[in-house]
């Protein structure tokens, strides 16, 4: 392709000069062929590229300069496909697999102690175990099978069995209504995945909204703690082996959440 190119470019300088003879440079392209004693009856490809120049020559140069121009452009236009393939290759997003959503976890460490009543032994062991604090689907409570492949309503389902039976033993303390307290406990909830009881203990108290705690006198100081109280009552009270553990996917896990339980006056 460089050697064509190169014989195009000297076609066009001999073409450009005053004394150029379109005859005469023609047969001394066609001298190589006619001199061969014993031609070839078949077509060669040098033949036909030989045709492709006499006839560019018969051309006007305007023409000729535009073939040249056209021909020459050819690796150009290849090197640039060339390049936007590349760049497109680089800039769209591989969608060719899915990559699984991955959830925040967390490492707890427990202490298993063990007593042997016939040696009055005690062995201690401490596990290590991941838990999630995000996962597809929620620890379930109470009756939601109607609603089991949908994150969002079993998360509602539950959320609101939850609280429904919470707030059937929650009780308002006399100190913190008296004086108009209102407040919100955070109870952290711990949901082993082999589905033995939750277990929960206080997260944020209550008081932790308040902006200016330093003004706050004594008994206000003791009914927010009142609060706290009430709350984690109300959840000692409920049953808490009615549940399903958190999913991802279908392998079941164990999830730390957070329990809102708010105190406001009507």
């Amino acid at each position: 392709m460089l050697r064509f190119q190169h014989e195009l470019l000297a076609d066009e300088a001999a073409s450009s000069t005053a004394q150029f003879d379109i005859e005469k440079y023609t047969n001394l392209l066609l001298m190589p062929r006619n001199q061969n004693k014993n031609p070839i009856k078949a077509h060669a490809f040098h033949q036909n590229f030989i045709k492709k120049r006499i006839h560019m020559l018969s051309q006007t140069k305007g023409s000729i300069q535009k073939c040249w121009a056209a021909i020459l452009l050819i690796p150009l236009l290849a090197f640039a496909c060339g390049q936007i393939q590349e760049e497109q290759a680089e800039t769209e997003p591989d969608l060719s697999t899915d990559t699984p959503r991955e959830y925040a976890t967390k490492i707890s460490i427990d202490t298993i102690i063990t007593f042997d009543p016939e040696t009055f032994e005690e062995s201690m062991e401490i596990v290590e175990n991941t838990v999630y604090t995000e996962a597809e689907y929620l620890p379930v409570y109470g009756n939601c099978y109607n609603v089991m492949n949908d994150p969002e309503a079993l998360h509602t389902c539950s959320f609101n069995n939850l609280m429904q039976e919470i707030s059937s033993h929650l009780k308002y303390p006399t100190k913190a209504k008296d004086l108009g307290i209102e407040g919100t406990t955070f109870i952290n909830l711990y949901a082993p995945a082999n589905g033995s009881r939750f277990r929960g203990w206080l997260k944020t108290s209550s008081i932790e909204q308040v902006q200016n705690k330093a003004a706050l006198s004594e008994a206000e100081r003791a009914a927010y703690e009142a609060l706290d109280e009430a709350a984690m009552a109300a959840w000692n009270a409920i049953p808490k082996d009615v549940y399903i553990p958190a999913r991802i996917g279908d392998e079941p896990v164990t999830m730390e959440l957070a329990l809102p339980i708010k105190f406001a006056l009507d």
